[in-house]
């Protein structure tokens, strides 16, 4: 026969699974969720990509990347640092390139 003991400390097993679990669920929801002026834009991207008209996708994607997010974090001190890192390299394999 089991003890209570034993369905006691099952239980309790089960409990902190079952919290960890509901703990990453939410998480990962929060990190895929796009809202939606970005679903919008997406569709006009796909839009303007099937009818071929490649001159307005520059804007579109500004506009993807300003509703995802994207540009307050280009736009931060890490960003910029980031992104200046990746000039850098770019004009050193540039500068290399040429000899």
């Amino acid at each position: 026969m089991v003890s209570m003991k034993a369905v006691a400390d099952a239980e309790a097993k089960v409990a902190a699974s079952t919290a960890a679990s509901t703990v990453a669920v939410e998480a990962n929801s929060a990190a895929m969720t796009i809202n939606g002026t970005t679903a919008r834009e997406l569709g006009i991207i796909t839009g303007e990509l099937a009818r071929g008209n490649f001159t307005r996708l520059e804007g579109s994607m500004i506009t993807l990347a300003n509703r995802a997010g994207l540009m307050s974090k280009v736009f931060s001190p890490l960003g910029l640092a980031v992104g200046a890192a990746a000039g850098a390299a770019a004009l050193l394999v540039s500068a290399y390139a040429k000899g």
